[in-house]
């Protein structure tokens, strides 16, 4: 039996773990089955009891395996699912080989070596990121500190990805003027969503523009949530851009997004050289920041009830969406680390519970960043949250929407 071990890679469009189970599997004649281990998140709980998964977040997971495991049944791949480690399962069904996507993250990579010590034959491929630690522009050994270094090198790179044509075979990607996510998990509608926002007018065409709203769908990709799962492939993203920048005789709009893939890119790297670091206190630096933690006082900015009308209409949203804007996030983590003075890492784990896009990556170094134990070249990155709602909610409508 080769398994095919699902993570971060719910996909079969663009996916080099997917084509190797496909083609080994004919090779060979040997059953093919795709795994996914839950690790005992179900039930887990984090930092200060908070639960690793929140209800609507395990039903978006959930959602995206029955979408695969509709997709896969009429190839003849039966997906299954264990509650327990994906090691465990692996070895007590005497699995003959493995293949998975690779992760940057430390408790992830802890898990790869405990499969490869149990698995006599594994394959593994870097499916969720733009490159691997062998080809990062510049080396991986010299990554910089910061991100904009980071960003100039791979622009000149000129990177270009060679992708197979896709089959989209969702007609529509729907829109709303207030919800954020009116969509599914499923690869189909990460596709349909791809293929409408490239080709509106008000899509990626005014993405700069307008990537700093609040309330919708249109006002930013929202790809966010499908990278994170792997429905969608930040390569097939990147080339989308690119032919919309030809097409157009070059973008600023278009040209952002492939700067937000690189942001992505680049908190990849940060927390595959990092380790366990990412998840410490004091994160990168040599002291910790001065904050603490206060149990009801950090229940009020979960139940965004803090008094501040901006926090408090991004706090419900985000509870009763799993989705939060990237403007949005940054008010909410400044709020709780430098008004409130709360130890950053407990925001950090309320989001990892919350957000139907998390990624261990991006969540963690965005919010050390913020709090000044990350990569960030300011010392402190404090928001004013009043001149904040006053620039970007400036009629009151994403707070009034969320508050009322």
């Amino acid at each position: 039996m080769i398994v095919w071990w699902l993570r971060h890679d719910r996909r079969l469009n663009d996916n080099e773990c997917w084509n190797y189970l496909r083609d080994a599997s004919i090779q060979t004649g040997t059953e093919a089955v795709a795994l996914f281990a839950w690790n005992g998140l179900k039930t887990a709980t984090g930092l200060g009891g908070i639960p690793r998964l929140s209800p609507k977040r395990r039903s978006w997971i959930s959602g995206s395996l029955d979408s695969l495991r509709a997709e896969l049944e009429p190839l003849g791949v039966k997906l299954v699912e264990t509650d327990g480690s994906a090691v465990d399962w692996l070895t007590q069904c005497a699995a003959d080989e493995v293949v998975f996507s690779r992760s940057v993250a430390f408790d992830e990579r802890r898990e790869e070596e405990a499969v490869r010590a149990a698995i006599p034959k594994t394959a593994s491929f870097w499916t969720h990121s733009l490159w691997s630690p062998m080809n990062i522009p510049g080396g991986l050994n010299h990554l910089p500190p910061t991100f904009t270094p980071f960003r100039h090198r791979a622009e000149r790179e000129h990177t270009e990805f060679n992708l197979a044509p896709l089959a989209i075979t969702a007609k529509h990607s729907p829109q709303h003027p207030s919800e954020s996510i009116p969509f599914s998990p499923s690869e189909a509608d990460a596709l349909a969503r791809l293929r409408a926002y490239f080709s509106q007018p008000e899509g990626a065409r005014q993405y700069k523009t307008r990537r700093n709203g609040l309330l919708g769908t249109e006002f930013s990709t929202k790809f966010s949530i499908w990278l994170a799962s792997g429905a969608l492939s930040p390569k097939r993203v990147w080339q989308e851009c690119l032919a919309l920048e030809a097409q157009l005789g070059g973008s600023a709009d278009v040209e952002w997004i492939r700067v937000e893939l690189l942001w992505r890119e680049y908190f990849q790297w940060v927390a595959y050289t990092a380790g366990s670091r990412l998840f410490s206190q004091k994160g990168f630096r040599d002291a910790a920041p001065q904050t603490g933690f206060h149990a009801q006082a950090f229940q009020r900015w979960v139940d965004g009830t803090t008094g501040d009308d901006f926090v408090d209409a991004g706090m419900r949203e985000l509870a009763a969406t799993g989705f939060s804007s990237n403007r949005a996030r940054q008010n909410l983590a400044s709020y709780l680390i430098h008004d409130m003075g709360l130890d950053w890492r407990y925001g950090a784990a309320y989001f990892e519970s919350q957000l139907l896009d998390y990624d261990p990556a991006s969540n963690w170094a965005n919010w050390a960043y913020i709090a000044g134990v990350g990569t960030d070249p300011r010392p402190i990155r404090r928001f004013n949250t009043v001149k904040q709602a006053n620039d970007y909610d400036p009629e009151g409508a994403f707070r009034n929407y969320w508050l009322r």
